[in-house]
């Protein structure tokens, strides 16, 4: 973790360099293949630093992480044995090398799409894409689409916090702020149920509306008014929808601890598709009920439903705050 954490801060400490333009693009290329730090984090800076050239740098990145796809590839073709295996090994990605088969097996080439989209490691897509000697021209093509597409979401996002702030918008970074958190919440949900393959129970479905309120509320602000007395009863309704989403994941936390039964079944059945016997015997040897008493998915020991506590509270403070405090925090 040490290295690590030395490594991360020479990746920042180049932003500065007169050459961090070729730094950028430099560990794009080997972030792709065998780095640690993925290149967004000099990105962010580069951009925080130099906005107008936003473009340029959307472009080397993506260029050189799609030459250090390919330079993966070919180590996962070719030199696996010698080198992809060791790589695998020292980051541990054993696990991930089987899930990115797993997932090329259900969704073929956008694997690679979905990979060079998420936090997957995309150094993993690569080899593997290799080593299980996906069609190469694919393989450049869905990795020029996700790449780029990545790099571009995350140079705007920048760039627009960067003006809301040096604009001083408290009304707009209010309201960016949630709208990218309620859809990288919402993303990373989804994330665990279609690739992660985990089915989540029917609360932690419930769980999700207030982040779909809000990402509407927070759209309407942006694309239909920005009316100083109609922000006030946006700002409301997002601290209601967070409140409920909070008391929703209490009842949900107490119900895995035990603390008071669930009012009606809340199972999810799952894997019981069939149109003829053969497909039903079928669909009972994969039968799942995913229930709301015993969580199944944990992050840093924390069942999800427990992280939606936290992260909802967080919000619901947060929009609840502004309410109180509207006229010294929003400007007209």
């Amino acid at each position: 973790m040490t290295y690590f954490k030395k490594t991360y801060n020479k990746v920042l400490d180049l932003s500065g360099h007169k050459h961090a333009v070729w730094y950028l693009g430099g560990i794009a290329f080997i972030e792709s293949s065998f780095f640690p730090i993925p290149a967004d984090v000099l990105l962010i800076t580069m951009v925080l630093a130099k906005r107008e050239a936003v473009w340029k740098y959307i472009f080397i990145t993506t260029l050189f992480s799609v030459l250090g796809a390919v330079f993966g590839y070919l180590i996962g073709y070719s030199l696996y044995e010698h080198i992809g295996f060791g790589l695998i090994n020292y980051y541990g990605y054993q696990e991930s090398l089987s899930a990115f088969k797993n997932y090329y097996n259900e969704f073929g080439n956008l694997a690679v799409l979905i990979g060079g989209l998420t936090p997957f490691p995309y150094k993993v897509v690569t080899i593997s894409s290799g080593f299980f000697q996906l069609d190469l021209f694919n393989f450049i093509f869905f990795s020029i689409i996700a790449r780029g597409l990545r790099f571009f979401i995350v140079a705007i996002i920048v760039c627009q916090f960067d003006v809301y702030i040096k604009n001083k918008k408290t009304n707009d970074i209010f309201f960016f702020s949630i709208l990218i958190s309620s859809f990288s919440i919402l993303a990373v949900a989804y994330y665990i149920e279609l690739i992660g393959n985990h089915t989540p129970c029917n609360l932690c479905i419930l769980e999700r509306i207030p982040y779909f309120i809000v990402a509407v509320i927070t759209s309407y602000y942006f694309l239909i008014t920005k009316d100083f007395k109609k922000v006030k009863l946006l700002v409301f309704v997002i601290a209601a929808s967070f409140t409920s989403g909070f008391l929703l994941s209490v009842y949900h936390v107490g119900i895995e601890k035990n603390l008071w039964s669930p009012l009606i079944s809340c199972s999810n059945i799952t894997g019981l598709n069939a149109e003829n016997i053969e497909e039903l015997k079928n669909s009972l040897n994969n039968y799942i009920a995913v229930s709301c008493e015993q969580p199944s998915f944990f992050i840093f020991g924390a069942s999800l439903a427990e992280l939606n506590l936290i992260i909802s509270l967080f919000f619901a403070i947060i929009s609840l705050s502004a309410i109180i405090y509207y006229k010294k925090l929003f400007v007209r």
